[in-house]
């Protein structure tokens, strides 16, 4: 089904991974997808053709649909995305069966101070979530990103956003 392997870069919202990536590929050459654009792709596809989207938690079959779509010449891609999502209300894990339905080949995740998160949200989107709501989404990235290298045996990466080069190396090994 799948030609080719995927690296997962995960973290909370503002931990800097739309920027590590575009530096991955810059670097490598690595195609960069981000999971939010591939279930909003496919979404907008769904309503074109008459389907109207009632159930958010449909997002994730989405995703899935979309990442077998890709098509490229590389052997590995970077997929861009989350462990667990924030509805405003409380936080929401994503299934360990999405993660079980793509071809992971490992797992890196971001993370850094809480407070640095805030001030990226605030300057980029004009708000923030609450300082202890992106505690709680860091540490639940890395509980699940745990969870989910250990089930699926693959190599898991935890950095901080500021160490891009560590990772660089890590991914080129």
């Amino acid at each position: 089904m799948f030609n080719f392997d995927i690296i997962f870069v995960a973290g909370a919202h503002g931990v800097g991974k739309g920027y590590f990536c575009s530096e991955i590929e810059k670097e490598i050459g690595l195609p960069i997808f981000s999971a939010s654009t591939l279930i909003k792709d496919v979404k907008k596809s769904a309503v074109d053709i008459g389907k109207r989207v009632i159930d958010p938690d449909q997002n994730q079959d989405y995703l899935i649909t979309a990442i077998s779509n890709i098509n490229t010449p590389s052997k590995t891609i970077i997929l861009n995305g989350h462990f667990c999502l924030y509805d405003g209300n409380k936080i929401i894990e994503v299934e360990l069966n999405v993660f079980k339905s793509m071809p992971l080949s490992s797992i890196i995740i971001l993370f850094d101070d809480p407070q640095v998160l805030y001030e990226r949200l605030k300057d980029r989107d004009g708000k923030s979530l609450d300082i202890d709501i992106i505690n709680a989404l860091q540490n639940k990235e890395l509980e699940l990103g745990k969870i989910t290298a250990n089930q699926l045996n693959i190599p898991l990466l935890i950095s901080s956003s500021s160490q891009s080069s560590e990772v660089l190396h890590w991914i080129v090994r």
